[in-house]
């Protein structure tokens, strides 16, 4: 028998834009009703530092039956559903907000507060339209975990496992695996993988980011200099209490850092020589 698959990818969602990743701001019911019946995957870490990957659609390639659907409606220039953006700008009478349709070309102060709650109110509002057509058919926005934590739901067609979460780390290539049946297949082929970290590479392949269970490590842009690697500037976060990543401690525990730092060049140089 063939088993069906559907893949919606939904570029540039960070996990924690939705109400079942612990969001209370930003209205998603639809996605939040499919993560209520399927199981949730609490790290799923993307593997290029531009939060894209083309791992999703492997999986298609061993099923006869297959279809990918990618939403693109929150990669900018957006288109801003004006009814909605108002229902969020109402949340700060103090200012009259006016949506934002691309912060990469337009002038944008990062330390005019008024601006982030614009971009904020305009991302949310494109979120909750795209919500609704799914169904049918701190101040920054896209930086460190809120671009590379992604959202990651599976369900099945017969509900089994609905309201299970998945706590350790996966990333999208953990998915080549046959498809499995049922979610006692799925977790059996998640735990044989024995995945502790999880790694962020650039384009390039070099790893910009570690995630172990305890520690969260990010690299400088100077750390293109491999022999360099352990005296560059890297911010380091404790997991799971800054869960955000929020509270650099890099200066407190240089140790620390050069362990990981340690890690990511013998990783970089097996990768190098094994290409």
């Amino acid at each position: 028998m063939t088993m069906k698959l559907a893949v919606v990818v939904l570029r540039n969602l960070s996990a924690g834009w939705l109400g079942t990743y612990g969001n209370e701001w930003v209205a998603t019911p639809n996605l939040d009703r499919l993560a209520a019946e399927g199981i949730v995957f609490e790290r799923h870490i993307a593997e290029r530092t531009d939060g894209q990957s083309d791992s999703y659609a492997e999986p298609g390639k061993r099923f006869a039956e297959f279809s990918i659907r990618e939403f693109d409606d929150l990669v900018p220039p957006w288109d801003v559903p004006g009814e909605i953006f108002e229902s969020y700008a109402e949340e700060f009478p103090e200012e009259r907000l006016v949506s934002v349709t691309d912060p990469a070309v337009e002038p944008f102060d990062r330390d005019d507060f008024a601006a982030w709650d614009a971009l904020r109110c305009s991302y949310a509002a494109v979120l909750t339209r795209l919500d609704a057509k799914v169904a049918g058919d701190g101040h920054e926005l896209g930086e460190g975990v809120e671009l590379v934590h992604l959202p990651l739901i599976v369900r099945f067609p017969d509900g089994s496992g609905s309201g299970e979460r998945w706590d350790r780390f996966t990333q999208p290539r953990d998915f080549f695996f046959d498809l499995p049946s049922s979610p006692t297949e799925l977790f059996a082929g998640l735990r044989s993988l024995g995945r502790e970290v999880a790694v962020t590479r650039t384009k390039l392949g070099r790893i910009e980011a570690i995630r172990t269970g305890d520690w969260t490590c990010l690299f400088g842009t100077e750390s293109n200099v491999r022999d360099d690697l352990k005296r560059t500037s890297a911010t380091l976060y404790e997991f799971p209490d800054d869960r955000r990543e929020q509270n650099d401690v890099a200066d407190r525990l240089p140790e620390r850092v050069e362990d990981l730092a340690g890690f990511v060049a013998r990783f970089n140089d097996y990768s190098r020589s094994d290409g």
